[in-house]
């Protein structure tokens, strides 16, 4: 028997060790006992002494250690001030999601509290000591339920008696898209509903789709895919959503890559969107294919000063003509009115200053500056390799290597209006509305 005894504990102490222990005790979730039981309630939920009581009182004499009454995060753990849980001293409120539904329990009156704001708490683990601070008349716990979150007025409150101790259905999976982060790896994943599968501390801070989710003893759980690989099954508490996902529209065939742009991953269609989850200054995370991957940005802001090797004008007027050389006619200057080229060289001439003007190869001759508007520029960097095309998009210019620059003239709502090799053309922006 002793043997037997040796060998059943040593199976249990492996299993919570594991992680094979659901976070959850209980068949079916419920609220339970924050301290003692119904024989302890000195004063019930409703009218007292000419004003509503929003909760009951428990009243124990002693060291009385303080429960959650259910599984939640924190979000408050305080001493109470006019305005803020004003009269209930040492306070804890804890939020709850069970039966799909939020709930909020609040502990009042606490000598000492055991947790933080933004804690994630399990059922029965102790939040506190039962105590006399704030308005109190002697050592007991004020507790309150709130059908949905704790507010000023009190008006979600709830009767405490009819809830504690009832059941709440499981329910089953639905389907569901979210994009996630998984932030704790208090429990591990879990193959199906309560059956552990491994730890999930190698997959802290990663990202996930979501598929299905289901509410489970009272908690809500998500089923975790990347790409075509399912990895089980976890606790809502321990992750945080990506909550402002924005369908975009691709404008070219573009490159996937894991997080450090090193490794390709997939080329996703033009034809096709993507899902952007978050910027950063030189990639975006977007969802494609139920998997979280990185569009590198073909264009990043470059930092620090820079002398530009030449200038873009636009030509305004056809006042005067072009020329060979400042002072020699060659052609008028009409055919060319609104075009912007670019001026690798300028000179004074009779007092007004003369820009070259050209385009790639072709050298169009000189023009007044009086003629021509010079417009603003600013250097980019490509992360990329970048196509870029003649106004209109219908041909193809050239490649352009990332790792070298451009300089950005213009933009519209899908294109950069760029310079580069002495020639101005025009690159795509990778994601539209």
């Amino acid at each position: 028997m002793k043997r037997f005894m040796q060998l059943f504990l040593a199976i249990v102490l492996t299993l919570s060790v594991a992680g094979g222990i659901s976070p959850t005790k209980t068949s079916a979730a419920s609220f339970i006992w924050p301290a003692g039981d119904k024989d302890d309630v000195s004063s019930g939920y409703g009218e007292r002494w000419g004003k509503f009581h929003h909760g009951i009182d428990i009243a124990i004499p002693g060291t009385v250690p303080i429960k959650a009454s259910a599984s939640g995060k924190v979000r408050s753990s305080t001493f109470g001030s006019p305005g803020n849980y004003n009269g209930y001293g040492n306070v804890v409120v804890i939020t709850h999601n069970i039966g799909g539904k939020t709930y909020e329990t609040l502990y009042g009156h606490l000598r000492s509290r055991s947790v933080s704001a933004g804690e994630t708490v399990s059922q029965g683990e102790i939040i506190g000591y039962m105590g006399s601070t704030g308005n109190s008349t002697g050592q007991h716990l004020h507790f309150e339920i709130h059908d949905g979150t704790y507010n000023g007025t009190q008006s979600n409150s709830t009767d405490p008696m009819k809830l504690l101790g009832t059941e709440f259905a499981d329910t089953p999976p639905s389907d569901t898209f979210k994009v996630i982060k998984l932030d704790s790896d208090q429990f591990g994943l879990y193959s199906k509903m309560g059956t552990y599968k491994e730890s999930s501390t190698p997959y802290l801070g990663w990202t996930f789709v979501v598929k299905q989710q289901q509410i489970y003893n009272g908690e809500r759980w998500y089923l975790l895919v990347h790409g075509d690989k399912v990895f089980g099954w976890i606790a809502a508490h321990q992750t945080s959503e990506y909550d402002n996902l924005q369908k975009k529209y691709l404008n070219e065939d573009v490159d996937a890559y894991n997080y450090n742009l090193d490794e390709k991953i997939m080329t996703l269609n033009s034809t096709g969107y993507v899902y952007v989850a978050k910027e950063y200054s030189d990639k975006y995370l977007v969802i494609a294919h139920s998997q979280p991957m990185y569009i590198a940005k073909k264009l990043v802001n470059f930092d620090g000063q820079y002398t530009m090797p030449y200038k873009a004008v636009k030509i305004t007027s056809d006042a005067y003509g072009i020329y060979s050389t400042p002072g020699v006619y060659k052609e008028s200057s009409t055919p060319y009115l609104n075009w912007i080229l670019v001026s690798k060289e300028q000179t004074t001439y009779n007092g007004q200053k003369w820009y070259k003007l050209s385009n790639g190869s072709t050298v169009y001759g000189w023009i007044s500056g009086n003629q021509v508007q010079e417009l603003p520029m600013k250097r980019m960097d490509l992360r990329v390799d970048t196509k870029a095309y003649n106004y209109g998009f219908k041909e193809e210019i050239m490649t352009l290597n990332g790792g070298g620059f451009v300089l950005v003239i213009g933009e519209g709502s899908d294109y950069y209006h760029v310079a580069a090799h002495s020639q101005t053309m025009y690159i795509k922006k990778t994601l539209k509305d």
